[in-house]
């Protein structure tokens, strides 16, 4: 029987599902809301059902619009369970979370072609993205 030493390896591998009502698959959206719910405790109500959104791009316009968006604030240096907002071609269209994987630092994201996977902070531009920037729950404040 495998050990797990980080909770992130039970997702690593999940395939990539453009519908997140899919249980057995997530697109980046899904996976954060997920990570953020089961290892967090962090609910986010989006306030909309984006299950059936197949645009990342109106994702992320219609949760900026909402009251959840508040309750993340950007800070400068990413810590475990924060967002990472990615880029190509500077248009935001990619999310993760940033975790610490036995001192290797990096994002778990779901990628369309590979599924869920967990990248290298060094390694992060190889795959195309780009960090636009690091976003922080308001309860790891209180």
């Amino acid at each position: 029987m495998k050990t797990i030493s980080h909770w992130a390896e039970i997702y690593i591998g999940i395939p990539y599902s453009i519908y997140p009502q899919d249980t057995n698959g997530y697109n980046c959206f899904s996976l954060i809301k997920d990570i953020q719910y089961d290892q967090y405790g962090i609910e986010i109500d989006v306030g909309f059902d984006f299950k059936y959104i197949t645009n990342l791009m109106a994702i992320a316009k219609e949760f900026k619009s909402t009251s959840e968006y508040r309750n993340w604030i950007e800070v400068s240096h990413a810590q475990e369970g924060d967002l990472v907002l990615m880029s190509t071609n500077n248009t935001p269209i990619h999310i993760g979370v940033w975790i610490d994987i036995n001192d290797t630092k990096g994002i778990i994201h779901s990628i369309e072609q590979y599924g869920v996977v967990f990248s290298k902070y060094e390694n992060l531009n190889q795959t195309g993205y780009k960090i636009l920037g690091f976003y922080r729950h308001r309860s790891h404040y209180e």
